[in-house]
């Protein structure tokens, strides 16, 4: 985890007038994080790699989603 905060922190280090607050908590004290970081996965995996089965495993669950970089 200080592997990761070290690279938010570095991320940021060079941006102006940006304020955040970084909390690292434990996945097994807040479980709702599995599964949030499951669906941001499934989504990664189609746009980078076009592997649809863990996203439409899901789909029904999204209320709209929405390519904001898809060429036309």
């Amino acid at each position: 985890m200080q592997r990761f905060e070290k690279a938010v922190k570095e991320s940021f280090a060079n941006v102006e007038n940006c304020q955040y607050e970084l909390e690292l908590v434990n996945e097994r004290e807040v479980p709702e994080l599995s599964i949030v970081d499951y669906l941001i996965w499934a989504v990664q995996r189609k746009l980078v790699k076009g592997e649809m089965r863990y996203f439409q495993s899901l789909f029904e669950k999204f209320g709209d989603v929405v390519m904001l970089y898809e060429e036309e």
